[in-house]
């Protein structure tokens, strides 16, 4: 097994074009895994080569041949996350084939297998996928899972996610308050200074789901500030210029059309910077 996964991933990282042709990794990706190959940790690198893989839209079919392989093992733990794994890639590889409803089963079922980063993967993008649904049956299953994710705090703001897309749900199902009252419980607990600005950016967009666009803008100029001169998440960071653009679009009174055009201009920059 160790041998074949080894001649994989030399033919991967040494000539995408021949093994995957349209398969390509950032180049601090490849060096991090070559780094670890370099340590006697292949069997890690290995594994990190695989999520890499299927966190790249263009390298799904060599993530699924990756896991393949790595599912090749005696160790139940590890047989279970790698197919766990490849059940992530063969889902996101019917997402991109545009079968929805092929990949919300298997998604589904990818979230019944051991391993955190499994898991993660398929409750968001099972998220994702029936955030557009929200009468589908599978929410039955996501919301219990995202009520889980939500109980829990963690610096990585996962629980604020998840009580906001719970809540993005409610509001999708002509609850508005239902739901903008879940996320505002939520802020109304103690979080550190990161969590709470997170936290009400993902609050920005529910108000702005709901039709409060007044209260969005109030809450857009509130924040300005603190988004701007905090250290954020870049992505976080795009959010909420995206929601303050769209909420001051198309306002009557000069003052505001000039907070959109400002909030517009910082968002291409924001964008552009994530590039």
């Amino acid at each position: 097994m160790l041998s074949r996964s080894c001649l994989l991933v030399a033919c991967i990282l040494s000539s995408a074009q021949t093994c995957f042709a349209r398969c390509s990794l950032p180049a601090t990706t490849v060096q991090r895994i070559e780094s670890l190959r370099k340590a006697q940790n292949s069997p890690i690198a290995d594994f990190e080569l695989g999520m890499a893989q299927v966190d790249t839209p263009s390298c799904l079919d060599a993530a699924a041949e990756t896991f393949r392989i790595l599912s090749n093992t005696d160790n139940k733990k590890q047989k279970d996350l790698v197919t766990g794994m490849l059940a992530v890639a063969n889902a996101r590889k019917l997402i991109q084939s545009g079968d929805r409803q092929a990949a919300i089963r298997a998604l589904v079922n990818a979230a019944g297998y051991q391993g955190f980063p499994v898991y993660l993967r398929a409750i968001r993008d099972l998220t994702l996928l029936l955030q557009v649904q929200p009468d589908a049956p599978e929410w039955q299953f996501l919301s219990a899972q995202l009520e889980q994710l939500a109980a829990t705090e963690d610096v990585a703001g996962m629980a604020a996610e998840s009580v906001a897309q719970i809540a993005m749900h409610d509001i999708r199902m002509q609850h508005p308050d239902t739901g903008l009252t879940r996320m505002e419980k939520y802020l109304a607990r103690p979080h550190s200074v990161q969590i709470r600005l997170s936290s009400s950016i993902l609050y920005l967009e529910l108000l702005r789901e709901a039709g409060y666009a007044a209260n969005a803008r109030i809450l857009c100029r509130k924040l300005d500030n603190d988004v701007g001169n905090m250290e954020l998440d870049p992505s976080m960071r795009v959010r909420f210029l995206q929601v303050c653009s769209s909420v001051y679009m198309n306002s009557g009174d000069p003052q505001s059309q000039l907070r959109y055009e400002r909030f517009s201009a910082a968002l291409a920059r924001a964008r552009s910077e994530l590039q």
